[in-house]
């Protein structure tokens, strides 16, 4: 008896405490579903995951080799744009550059072991490469084990690209390649030039040269054109009249010599000496050496080139990095900019400093650069839409006959 009236007190109870409540016994028993963790409640603060404080680029250049000249502009540059960049709060207001640099001295050896120190020492994030093909090549396959991007200044295709014609995952470049530079060069020549024939002196121990007379050849003959004869020298060599005379003998309608700056001198001199008067077609290695020609660089030498001096932009900048460093700038100094542009854009994509995610920003991302906006192609791993100028020596400087656009 006693039970029973317990039980009855229980029941009552209960059913008093589901009205109070608004809910019956069995839906009471029934959980709510919490709201989702990414739906906040009225009135509540959301934290945002904070940007990372540091952005770790690591950069190597030839200071003090022989094409120190070119590396010396493009390490003076960047340094002058992360200079910008850290003083205005980082990138987007929050995350500072931090550069870890390196004198490769133009050696493939020092380059190596300077790429590994970057990795294993100083932690990079991301690599800002030379411009020495040789070196670009070394370090292709590098690049793969480390898995740390190389934005780089060479031009050779086999920089970015392998045997089978896929790209290097963690290999780019931020300028034309070879072969878009032989193009346009070879098609100004064609096209505006009038020139039908062609003779061809390089150095054939270089791979920016070799890299650059292949392509010519192929688009030469493509497109109507005839190469009378190929002469190539080694690194050693400081005499080319030899093989020029042969070439002046066989009248070509222009000289195509794409070789480095240390030589470029030398060969523009020695084919004026001989009596070549035809037009001399240089590469983006011709500025500044080019001026130590004198006389003999003088008109007639069309030299396609990264940078157009005419640009308003360009010149302003120009005096200030004269004024800064009381040095002149060069292709590389803007190139170099340019691939630091790349890897700021990367990171304003993704928004961390994992070097696997900023390698996936890489590929398809847009800049802004010197001579105009540009992407990265995901397949090929080189810019697409990038501009050339090109430049003849006239009054001891390069003037900008035109700009041309690099095909795809």
């Amino acid at each position: 008896m006693k039970l029973s009236k317990c039980l009855c007190v229980l029941l009552v109870a209960v059913l008093v405490l589901g009205m109070i409540t608004g809910c019956t016994p069995q839906e009471a028993s029934t959980p709510t579903p919490a709201p989702p963790a990414t739906d906040p409640t009225p009135g509540e603060t959301v934290t945002e995951p904070e940007a990372p404080a540091e952005l770790v680029i690591g950069m190597i250049q030839d200071l003090t080799g022989l094409t120190g000249q070119q590396g010396t502009g493009a390490q003076r540059g960047v340094q002058m744009m992360v200079e910008e960049i850290n003083a205005a709060g980082g990138i987007n207001g929050t995350t500072m550059i931090r550069l870890v640099e390196y004198d490769i001295k133009g050696d493939v050896t020092e380059s190596i072991n300077a790429f590994k120190r970057l990795c294993d020492q100083d932690n990079v994030d991301i690599v800002i490469g030379p411009h020495i093909s040789n070196i670009g090549i070394a370090l292709a396959p590098l690049s793969e084990q480390y898995k740390v991007p190389i934005v780089g200044a060479y031009i050779d295709d086999r920089t970015v690209l392998k045997e089978d014609g896929t790209a290097y995952r963690y290999m780019f470049i931020a300028q034309p390649s070879a072969t878009q530079q032989a193009q346009v060069i070879a098609s100004y020549a064609l096209e505006e030039l009038g020139a039908e024939t062609f003779a061809i002196l390089y150095n054939a121990a270089n791979a920016y040269c070799v890299s650059l007379q292949g392509p010519f050849i192929e688009y030469v003959e493509a497109n109507g054109g005839t190469i009378l004869a190929v002469e190539g020298f080694q690194d050693a060599d400081k005499d080319y009249r030899t093989q020029l005379t042969k070439l002046k003998n066989l009248n070509p309608d222009a000289v195509y010599m794409p070789n480095y700056p240390a030589q470029v001198p030398l060969c523009v001199q020695q084919a004026r000496e001989v009596g070549i008067t035809v037009p001399l077609l240089g590469a983006n290695g011709y500025i500044p050496n080019i001026y130590l020609a004198e006389a003999a660089a003088e008109n007639e030498t069309y030299i396609p080139y990264n940078i157009d001096y005419d640009n308003e932009a360009i010149k302003a900048f120009d005096v200030e990095f004269q004024a800064k460093w009381s040095f002149e700038t060069n292709a590389q100094t803007y190139i170099a900019m340019d691939a630091l542009s790349v890897v700021v854009e990367a990171f304003k994509k993704c928004g961390t400093t994992d070097s696997e995610a900023l390698t996936d920003a890489i590929n398809g991302v847009v800049v802004q650069g010197w001579m105009g906006e540009f992407s990265i192609s995901p397949d090929t791993h080189m810019p697409v839409g990038m501009p050339m100028a090109i430049l003849n020596v006239i009054g001891g400087k390069a003037n900008t006959v035109t700009t041309v656009a690099t095909m795809s």
